[in-house]
């Protein structure tokens, strides 16, 4: 349920639709519901929602490339690098 924030949502949906790149970063109190927020923004968009586990790179690397391979409906994708696999974002 989403209550009181259609101000925000807005906000963050001119910055998804925008043509130019721009990084942002949401950062709160734990449980106060950043993760719902993002998902319920990017829910119907060509998006794809990750986030890292505290482990390291290499296997964040590995789910990260897998479920971009799923959006891309490939079978197997591997990438050596996060900078070669954030290369096939843009």
């Amino acid at each position: 349920m989403f209550i009181d924030r259609e101000k925000e949502l807005m906000f963050l949906e001119e910055k998804l639709n925008s043509k130019i790149f721009e990084f942002g970063v949401l950062h709160g109190r734990r449980r106060v519901g950043k993760t719902v927020f993002i998902k319920e923004a990017i829910k119907g968009k060509n998006a794809i929602y990750f986030q890292a586990h505290q482990t390291n790179m290499e296997i964040n690397l590995e789910l990260l490339s897998s479920l971009y391979g799923k959006y891309k409906n490939m079978v197997k994708i591997s990438y050596n690098s996060m900078y070669e696999l954030f290369r096939q974002f843009f």
